[in-house]
C-alpha cells in the first residue's frame, strides 16, 4: 500500500501581496508603480520573464507597460487586438 507524501508547505503570499498595497498607494506614477510590481512579481516567483499588459478601451487593445526586461521602445508602443465575442457565442 502506498502512503501518500505530506503536501509541500508553500511559502505565504500575504507579505508579497502587502507590499503590492504599499507601491499602488504610493505616490509612484502609473508606469513606476508597475516597475516595482515587476521587479517584486519576479522576485517572488523567479520567474524568466515578466510582462505587464493593459487595456486601452479607446482602442480595444492590450498595450505592454512594463517588462522586467527592459524594452524601452516596445513599452507603449506594442499594441495587440483584443478581438470580441459575438453576443450569441
Amino acid at each position: 500500500m502506498a502512503t501518500k507524501k505530506p503536501a509541500q508547505e508553500q511559502p505565504s503570499l500575504v507579505p508579497v501581496l502587502h507590499q503590492v498595497s504599499k507601491i499602488v498607494s504610493s505616490k509612484l506614477t502609473l508606469d513606476e508603480m508597475l516597475g516595482e510590481v515587476v521587479g517584486l512579481a519576479v522576485q517572488a516567483t523567479a520567474c524568466d520573464a515578466c510582462l505587464v499588459y493593459l487595456i486601452d478601451p479607446a482602442t480595444n487593445e492590450v498595450v505592454l507597460r512594463a517588462s522586467q526586461v527592459p524594452h524601452a521602445t516596445a513599452l507603449g508602443n506594442l499594441r495587440m487586438h483584443v478581438a470580441r465575442e459575438s453576443p450569441d457565442g
